[in-house]
């Protein structure tokens, strides 16, 4: 499990929440300003490199 601290408040977590969500990674709120994500036993590399470059871009 990896719990995200959004620094920019509650409408910036919510935001990049629906931004991850429409890239097809799933978070939830953990807190007002925190995300939740964690991953099923069956990930694989592939798709925790495509999880980690989606991360990227939505944050950055």
């Amino acid at each position: 499990m990896v719990v995200l601290e959004v620094l920019a408040g509650p409408a910036e977590a919510s935001r990049v929440q629906e931004e991850l969500a429409a890239r097809s990674v799933l978070v939830v709120p953990f807190g007002a300003s925190q995300l939740r994500a964690v991953t099923h036993l069956d990930i694989g590399d592939g798709e925790l490199e495509k999880a980690i470059s989606v991360f990227r871009a939505v944050l950055s």
